[in-house]
Formats: structure tokens, sequence, C-alpha cells
């Protein structure tokens, strides 16, 4: 029926026959436009679409579910006890040379004379990183042993309003084990309270704090700092992960809207840690990136990856690597390529829209992989 207009009487009562006017006549309804039949139809299509695609990830989930799944041969890497000691010392090494070298151009505040003059340029980083991409918040592996160590490394902003949380972790090297580090890092990727957590951990807390913080950002309250989106690239890889410590990170990852990147390499997925992944996959939708190159998957976890890739799962996953590992995952690599590349550009698009509506690129967000 055509809109109603200013002097028009209201529409009746739907649950009351009677009308409370003689005047106007009542419009008889006017037939839908072409138009509006289109748009009805886009809408039907894109509930069913919907709806096929979720009926689509249970079945891919279920076949996974019951997928067979191969030992694993165990990592192969060791576990460094002073691997900090070996980098710090690296890193001083390297600067020592570079003060030598180019003495007009030091890091800035890191090297004074006698008399405490400050002998670096000022146009030098004041903590030695030209690429701040590479920058990452970390810490020593002997800190690693409370699950609070691991809250303020992700979540500063919780403990100090005038921190940002960290968009780059790196826990590389560090001798991170299943249980407890995995289970205490899952409950700081997992965004959503829920009733049982793999992890096992309470959410409520972040919650609550970041609530509070969030009210101070509004009232405008002084060294309160803009609010960060969280982790998005996480690196796990060089550490002895098994299955067990994916499945406490793949639980956390269903729930979580913000990691984008996951570097797992050169640990010990195996095929039973690829099942977690793939399953959570099938309901996170901003996971871009998962490197498991060297992990330990065999034909079991190849059988899956086609399952996933073939038989209907679809991800917003645009990169996976899986070089070093059984000879049976490269036979279709071609298919999980093709896969891979449809949600890529379909990803870059996604991006560039969001960009524009925004008005500017999130220069945090590379897309130089």
């Amino acid at each position: 029926m055509g809109e109603l207009g200013p002097s028009e009487p209201p529409s009746p009562d739907p649950l009351n026959n009677s009308t409370q006017w003689s005047e106007p006549p009542a419009e008889e309804p006017e037939p839908q436009s072409a138009h509006s039949n289109a748009q009805e139809q886009r809408q039907r299509d894109q509930e069913d679409f919907t709806k096929k695609e979720r009926e689509s990830y249970a079945t891919v989930a279920n076949q996974l579910a019951g997928a067979p799944v191969q030992p694993s041969d165990g990592w192969k890497g060791t576990v460094v006890a002073k691997q900090d000691d070996l980098v710090q010392k690296q890193m001083n090494e390297v600067k020592r040379s570079s003060r030598k070298a180019h003495p007009g151009a030091q890091n800035t505040g890191e090297y004074v004379d006698g008399r405490g003059r400050r002998l670096a340029s000022a146009l030098a980083p004041m903590d030695g990183w030209y690429d701040r991409r590479y920058v990452a918040a970390t810490a020593p592996a002997a800190d690693l042993d409370e699950c609070e160590d691991f809250r303020r490394m992700f979540h500063p902003d919780l403990y100090d309003a005038s921190v940002s949380k960290p968009t780059r972790v790196s826990l590389s090297m560090k001798g991170i084990l299943d249980d407890p580090h995995c289970r205490w890092i899952a409950e700081q990727l997992d965004e959503k309270e829920t009733t049982a957590p793999l992890h096992g951990g309470d959410v409520g807390w972040r919650d609550k704090l970041e609530k509070d913080n969030e009210i101070a950002r509004k009232e405008g309250a002084a060294g309160v700092a803009a609010r960060k989106p969280g982790c998005r690239r996480l690196y796990l890889n060089d550490n002895p992960i098994t299955g067990e410590g994916i499945e406490y990170l793949a639980d956390a990852l269903r729930r979580n809207k913000t990691l984008e990147e996951l570097y797992l390499h050169y640990t010990d997925v195996g095929d039973a840690g690829l099942k977690h992944l793939l399953t959570m996959l099938t309901e996170n939708r901003t996971l871009r990136r998962l490197e498991l190159g060297g992990c330990g998957i065999r034909q079991g976890g190849a059988d899956m990856l086609k399952t996933f890739f073939t038989q209907g799962g679809k991800s917003n996953l645009e990169h996976l690597g899986l070089l070093g590992n059984d000879d049976e995952v490269i036979d279709d690599l071609a298919d999980i390529y093709r896969a891979l590349q449809s949600n890529a550009e379909a990803g870059k698009k996604r991006r560039a829209q969001a960009a524009t509506n925004a008005g500017a690129s999130d220069s945090d967000d590379d897309d130089d992989w």
C-alpha cells in the first residue's frame, strides 16, 4: 500500500476488524514492483545461501570429527634454555658493530659519552627498529610462569589505561608447552564469555575491566590510550606444542574476532592438531594466515585438508603454509591454492571497501605477505 500522508488517518488495528472511520475509502493494495520483488528474492537467496553454508560447515565438521589421525613422529626441535640470552647477545653485537661502522647514526638514547652526552642521531628510532612491522610484545621465557604474565602481555591496557594492546605478540622459541602455556594463551584469545571454555579460565574479568576503560575513554579521561583491537599476529613457532595445546587455542579462536595471523611452523601440530584447526575455521571468520610448515602433518592430515577445501569447507583463510610436511600433503596443494586464491581476492576487496568507508587505510594491516 502507498505510504500514508500526514492528513490521512492511521492504519486500523490489525487485531481489530472494525474500522474506526468511513472516509476516505480503503485503498486497494498496490501490486509489488519488479524492483521490490527482486529485493525480496535476493533476500531469500541470501538467507538460503547462509543456511546452505551453515549446513555445509556442519557436514565438513562432522567429516573432520570422524577422520583418522596418524600419530605424530614428535617435535624435531630442541628447547634452548638460554635462548633469550643468546638473542640479546646477538642484538648487542649488531648494535656494537653498527656504532663502530656508523658513529653518526646510532640508536637514540642508547649510547652516551663519559660526560653523559647523547651521541646518537635524533633521527634514529628509540628502540633500534626501523621496520615497525617486526616489533612485537614479548618477555623472557623465565618470566612466563603464571597466567598473569600472559594477561599483562596481551592486555596491558587492563592494568594501565594509558597503554594500548599490542597488535603483535611473539612467543617464538620460548619453550611454550601445551599445558599450562597454551591453556593460558587461549584464555587471552577468548573474546566471549562462555559457560565452559576448554581452557578453564574466566574471561569475565576482561569484560568488566574493558567496560571500565571504555567508560573512561568516552568521558575523555586523561592518560587513556586510544582503543586498539588487540593481538592480530601471534607467533608461536619453534615450540614443542602438540595437538593437545592446539586444541586449547582452537577452542578459544572459535570465539575470537581479532586474530588475523597465527604462526605455528616448526611445532608438533600433527594430524590431531590440524583437525582442531580446520574445525575451528568452520566458525572463525577473521583468521587470514596460518603457518603450519614442518609440523608433522601426514596422510591423515592430507585427507582432512582435501575434505575441507573440496567438500564445502569455507573460511576467510588466504594463506596456509604447508611446506616441510609429508609428501602426501603436496599432492593436494593445487586444490588448496585455488580455494585460498579465491579467498584472498575476496578479502582484498572487503578490506579495500572497509578502508574506503573508513576514509583511510589501516596502516597495521599488511598485505605484503
